[in-house]
């Protein structure tokens, strides 16, 4: 990613961030962003450039001047970003409007403007918004989200994975538009991603053959959650052989 490029991502970042007030949780989101991308000099540098540019922006700013400059900086990563990255960018402003756990008409106008900009689905922001913000089974009830927890069955709309010994659940929300995975776990059980502990609530990109495992219990592999979204159909298969 370049340097210009991801200057825009940060400037999108702190128009979001300051909407409100910068808090530590806000600030945490963008140095773990940040750290995926730069080395730890690199992380330091950029959350300076962060606090300068949030702590310069005025409030006295039209509606119409703001989406002008959205457009600008959305401009920039678009030229260079591809769309599965840009749904991380989408999700991240989405954990940044809701770190506080609400989202003001302000602030959802902001993710709306910046999404359709990043030509992102006002669907997908949707789906975005229902999987940052939710800390339930229930909350999850899409058939876009993947549920693995410790239930024999689940009622409503959204797949279901059964593994014992699970504090919690594991959700896992899938975008059809960029054939993306997204992990998210809430409980107490020491959950493992490809052998890296997950942090409860944190969001994580699920990448082709990755694996999860907790304790004793049976792992879960990428090919279990692909099956879970893939179509079944009846129709005859056919096949080709070369002689």
């Amino acid at each position: 990613m370049s340097e210009p490029v991801l200057k825009a991502i940060i400037r999108l970042f702190a128009m979001v961030a300051k909407e409100d007030q910068v808090t530590q949780q806000e600030r945490e989101y963008i140095q773990a962003f940040l750290a995926d991308h730069l080395s730890q000099k690199g992380v330091i540098t950029q959350m300076m450039f962060f606090d300068d540019y949030a702590n310069g922006l005025s409030a006295n700013v039209s509606q119409a001047q703001e989406e002008e400059s959205i457009r600008r900086m959305c401009h920039e990563v678009n030229q260079e970003v591809a769309q599965k990255q840009k749904m991380v960018i989408m999700l991240e402003l989405m954990s940044i409007i809701l770190a506080d756990g609400t989202i003001s008409s302000r602030e959802e106008s902001l993710a709306n403007t910046i999404g359709m900009a990043l030509n992102v689905s006002a669907e997908d922001i949707d789906m975005i918004k229902i999987y940052v913000s939710g800390q339930s089974v229930e909350a999850f009830d899409h058939s876009s989200i993947l549920i693995i927890n410790s239930q024999r069955e689940l009622s409503g709309k959204s797949r279901h994975i059964t593994r014992k010994d699970l504090d919690g659940f594991i959700a896992i929300l899938y975008l059809k538009s960029t054939d993306i995975y997204f992990f998210k776990y809430l409980g107490k059980t020491d959950v493992y991603l490809n052998g890296v502990p997950r942090k409860p609530g944190n969001i994580n990109v699920l990448a082709a053959g990755s694996a999860l495992r907790w304790e004793t219990a049976e792992p879960v592999y990428y090919g279990d959650i692909l099956s879970q979204f893939q179509k079944k159909t009846s129709s005859t298969r056919f096949s080709f052989e070369a002689k």
